[in-house]
């Protein structure tokens, strides 16, 4: 049984093929990644930002009591 050996022309075609499916992959993979990455970091900062309008509340509601139980 004779085996069809492939030529190099096919060979490189196939090897740069792959490799172009592999990075195109990694690219794909790191952007998705980059992007969750970003949106996490916005929420977190929202976060804060929502934990330092509450203290500012609680800080006001502080005050009013004070003063609430000064004038009374």
């Amino acid at each position: 049984m004779k085996r069809k050996s492939l030529g190099i022309r096919t060979k490189l075609i196939a090897s740069f093929t792959i490799i172009s499916i592999i990075l195109t992959s990694l690219s794909l993979i790191s952007y998705v990644s980059v992007t969750r990455l970003v949106d996490s970091n916005k929420w977190n900062e929202h976060t804060y930002q929502v934990i330092g309008k509450l203290d500012n509340i609680l800080l006001n509601m502080i005050d009013m009591e004070t003063g609430q139980r000064g004038f009374a």
